[in-house]
């Protein structure tokens, strides 16, 4: 498959954007300690940068004009943050959900369709096509925590175990490589998202995912193939164990949500509850001292400053940068490969007092300098209702969705687009053509107070800039298609003071 970094979604009056090159994108391996880089056709590095997708959602809020549908999220991120390349599109669901409570399963006993279910390849293709025309990169990832050997009590089949299993897993990489092969800025295939496995050994899955390498490779060699760590993506477990074949166009990734208890934290209930137990009323700080088994969690052994699991450490914005240095960037200088962080991010349970803001700068700042592949988690998250889109009571998602009302986190789309442009300084060729036009580009939405706190910006899809692309059809998908051009979707951009 060739890739390019091709047009920016948005045409410009009077200067629309075209694509003029088309070439390989691949790892660029290097020898000795050196840092390896993603290169695009004309030999320039490339920082991949922007957020993650899910599946279930996007086809959940598909349909749902009133609320923000899913179709306009491809055009209010290449608005709110032009100054991001890249889409991590979770997609391939498959043997992920079995329970009734998993969610949307699409995994199919069908050899003729790869073992896919071809309703969740609609969706699949709706958001790709939306994704690479509007000039973004995108990483398809799969995500099969059965498959994988999770919830071992249930006695659940694994691709470790069952060669039958292994055989339809590898069989519906081949069909979704072939079918995407010839897609223009398809940067690579996530094999699986966050192996779930504590038992299997890394070499063992290391296999199991090399030979997955070797099935997309030979449908589309010119794609990355991203791979990682068990369990979960680990930081710390990011070693030699994991390393594919030298020369075998492979991105190795990784998560970091460090340290959780900050940044899965809720302000405002964990301050009432320790306040009413004597303890600390602010809750969950950045910068601020946290002992080592909630900073490594029971990876802490050896690590920096670690005498025992109560020892403290100082994680600030320095700690974050020696940190990804440490375990990310040095694994891919030690052995000549690129790195990227597939998930990131901090919750907006966390109050801006108490330092979201702060650390994703800081994170990003790291990302910049250290010259590392990143996406943010999460673009959208489930519908939730009884939730007030304007405050603090929000995940990792960056679309507020209650049901009526959708508003769009205005503070952090505006510190990730600060990180990237930074990042896009230091690489051009990662705004390259369209995107360093766009990151230039000041929004003239009008700013309406709506209280002392908040400030909104409404979006009308309906005015100025023409959108060149649109959802490609989904025939007898049982929803409603949706098309950005003809919808007017007024979206509420949050940021708040602190007081």
């Amino acid at each position: 498959m060739l890739l390019a970094l091709l047009a920016a979604a948005l045409e410009q009056p009077g200067a629309p954007c075209e694509s003029t090159h088309a070439g390989d994108f691949h790892a660029q391996s290097c020898q000795g300690w050196c840092h390896a880089k993603l290169i695009n056709h004309a030999g320039q590095p490339v920082v991949l940068q922007g957020v993650n997708m899910y599946l279930e959602w996007y086809r959940n809020a598909y349909a749902a004009v009133r609320s923000g549908s899913s179709a306009l999220d491809i055009p209010h991120l290449r608005r709110a943050v032009p100054a991001a390349n890249t889409i991590r599109f979770v997609g391939l669901l498959w043997k992920d959900s079995i329970k009734s409570s998993d969610g949307l399963e699409c995994s199919t006993d069908d050899p003729s369709t790869g073992y896919f279910d071809e309703e969740c390849m609609r969706f699949i293709d709706s958001l790709i096509t939306q994704a690479t025309e509007a000039g973004l990169w995108v990483i398809l990832t799969a995500r099969a925590k059965y498959a994988a050997g999770w919830d071992p009590p249930e006695a659940q089949n694994d691709v470790w175990s069952d060669p039958k299993l292994k055989h339809m897993y590898y069989e519906m990489w081949r069909h979704v490589a072939r079918r995407f092969r010839w897609t223009d800025r398809i940067a690579g295939y996530e094999i699986m998202s966050e192996p779930r496995t504590k038992t299997e050994s890394q070499a063992s899955v290391r296999d199991f995912i090399r030979g997955a390498c070797e099935v997309v490779h030979s449908e589309d060699p010119g794609a990355l193939c991203v791979v990682g760590p068990r369990p979960y993506y680990k930081l710390w477990e990011l070693t030699e164990d994991v390393l594919q074949p030298t020369g075998s166009n492979t991105l190795y990734t990784f998560d970091f949500f460090v340290p959780k208890t900050f940044v899965m934290s809720d302000t405002d209930k964990e301050s009432k509850r320790d306040c009413a137990q004597g303890e600390n009323c602010e809750g969950a700080m950045f910068p601020a001292l946290y002992p080592c088994r909630e900073v490594y969690e029971t990876w802490w052994h050896g690590k920096p400053g670690c005498q025992d699991g109560d020892s403290m450490v100082d994680v600030n914005a320095r700690w974050i940068k020696e940190i990804l240095q440490k375990y990310a960037f040095d694994f891919g200088r030690k052995h000549g490969v690129p790195v990227y962080c597939n998930q990131w991010g901090v919750k907006d349970e966390v109050l801006e007092a108490n330092g979201r803001l702060r650390y994703a700068e800081a994170v990003l700042d790291a990302f910049t300098d250290l010259g590392i592949a990143s996406t943010y988690w999460i673009w959208r998250s489930y519908t939730k209702g009884g939730r007030d889109v304007h405050e603090p009571v929000w995940g990792f998602e960056l679309a507020h969705n209650d049901g009526p009302h959708e508003a769009l986190d205005g503070a952090m789309l505006t510190t990730l687009q600060a990180g990237f442009l930074r990042t896009g300084r230091k690489y051009p060729a990662s705004l390259d053509p369209c995107g360093a036009q766009l990151a230039s580009v000041n929004a003239s939405f009008a700013v309406t107070p709506l209280n002392a706190s908040i400030l909104a910006k409404r979006i009308s899809l309906a005015q100025p800039t023409s959108l060149r692309f649109a959802p490609t059809p989904l025939p007898h998908s049982g929803v409603q298609d949706a098309y950005p051009k003809r919808l007017h979707a007024y979206l509420v951009w949050i940021t708040r003071t602190v007081q």
